[in-house]
């Protein structure tokens, strides 16, 4: 059944060579005229009903809405908000309010937090474990250079005359470093600081979920969300095109905002992480294919030989 705006509009439209046999040509034409103008009037209305409707959710009418959680709130205890989709009032407390948000975090629910820890981890702690690493290691190359780290004697088999070895002493330090760095940086941040870390838009915490008015209020303005957003982290996965409103979110983000969108792949981080372990770990293996244990039978030299290779400073080894 029809609308009354339908009706209208279909009592408002007349086909040519349809007039009425009773009217004159010119009375004809006059009809179609007028009922092209009203068509484009009422036309030009509703576009002007839905430019306000656009305007009206892309800006904050009340301040308090906008309100963001901190990086470090997200990732906090293996990123355990993102364990359920289902929010309270507590959950709501893990936001406040914010003049502007740094990054508009889309994803879906359906996806393990484990892997959303991961996108995580490498999109807010990956360059500062990388510095932290770099650091690590070129002080140890620093230290080895100048003499106080000592390396570690070689013996190859019918060698004499043998140079000693760092047993790639600056690759395993840095490598713990920035490992370290990696899961830890949002805590150490908070303990040296006090900084919680950027703040984000996450939907279970800067939306109320159990309040229906807050509710309503903060879903009628996710484009005023991403507009004072500086830019967009989506949290890529298999459904992620498949679902209407992670596609709203990159669709208005697109269009409102304009900005960056990092789009990180959820299987990426744990592919990368396990890529260097290989790299490093075969690293490690070759160094140890060019020690030679000496006495190997003698206890007190296995634990000595046992002690060169895993503690990450090297002792000497004479013998």
């Amino acid at each position: 059944m029809m609308s009354d705006e339908e009706m209208d509009d279909a009592s408002d439209f007349v086909l040519p060579g349809h007039l009425n046999k009773s009217s004159n040509p010119n009375s004809g034409e006059s009809r179609i005229i007028s009922n092209e103008s009203t068509r484009n009037a009422k036309a030009s209305h509703r576009s002007a009903d839905s430019g306000e409707d656009i305007k009206d959710m892309a800006v904050f009418d009340d301040p308090t809405l906008l309100k963001g959680s901190c990086v470090w709130q997200l990732m906090h205890n293996g990123a355990k908000v993102f364990a359920s989709s289902e929010g309270d009032a507590e959950s709501y407390k893990l936001s406040c309010i914010q003049q502007s948000l740094d990054a508009f975090i889309s994803h879906n629910w359906s996806v393990p937090r484990r892997r959303k820890y991961y996108c995580l981890l490498s999109h807010y702690n990956a360059f500062p474990a990388f510095v932290a690493g770099l650091f690590a290691s070129s002080t140890v190359m620093i230290l080895i250079a100048v003499g106080y780290v000592p390396l570690i004697d070689i013996e190859p088999e019918g060698i004499h005359e043998y140079p000693k070895r760092s047993f790639a002493s600056c690759l395993l330090v840095g490598h713990i470093t920035s490992t370290i760095m990696l899961f830890t940086y949002h805590e150490l941040r908070l303990c040296v600081t006090g900084w919680h870390g950027p703040a984000v838009f996450l939907d279970k915490t800067c939306i109320h979920q159990t309040d229906m008015d807050l509710q309503a209020a903060g879903l009628r303005k996710v484009g005023a969300f991403l507009r004072r957003s500086h830019c967009m982290v989506a949290l890529y996965s298999e459904e992620y095109l498949e679902r209407l409103w992670t596609i709203y979110e990159v669709a208005s983000f697109l269009t409102i905002n304009g900005g960056m969108i990092y789009l990180i792949p959820q299987a990426m981080p744990l592919m990368f992480f396990s890529a260097v372990q290989m790299y490093v770990l075969t690293n490690l293996i070759s160094s140890l294919g060019s020690l030679r244990m000496i006495n190997s039978g003698d206890d007190a030299d296995s634990v000595h030989f046992f002690f060169q290779v895993f503690c990450p400073i090297p002792v000497s080894y004479t013998h």
